[in-house]
């Protein structure tokens, strides 16, 4: 991954991919998170990138607020994805971020609505339901 990030320096797959792998394989966080920058900054609209990188964040960094709006951008790139705002609440509820997490599942549950997917939306608000009795 090193090699592919170092032949073309300016590929926002090859850095992704890089950083991914750094954050997952080792423990080179500060690497990774300069990787992930570089990416995100070769291409800000990447939505792989920009949900890895804010799960980086939000795991490693406990750097929720920029987390935050970095799944807020990933999420309007990709149309309002429920799955966007699934790996959201995952990686606050991981970080014990729990008032993010409850956010992102609430917009689940409303784009899930949107859809037509009733099943989903309900279950997220079971879910919600449940992190919610944890907060009290």
């Amino acid at each position: 991954f090193r090699r592919a990030a170092l032949a073309d320096p300016d590929d926002p797959l090859n850095l992704g991919t890089f950083a991914t792998f750094l954050a997952r394989a080792t423990s080179t966080h500060d690497e990774a998170e300069a990787m992930f920058r570089r990416a995100v900054a070769a291409d800000p609209d990447d939505a792989r990138n920009l949900g890895n990188f804010a799960a980086f964040l939000t795991r490693e960094r406990g750097a929720h607020d920029e987390a935050e709006a970095l799944f807020q951008k990933r999420h309007e790139e990709d149309r309002g994805d429920v799955a966007v705002a699934l790996s959201a609440s995952r990686a606050f509820l991981a970080a014990g971020s729990v008032s993010h997490a409850v956010r992102w599942l609430g917009v689940g549950a409303d784009r899930a609505t949107e859809l037509g997917r009733a099943d989903l939306a309900n279950r997220l608000r079971e879910k919600l339901g449940r992190v919610r009795e944890r907060l009290s």
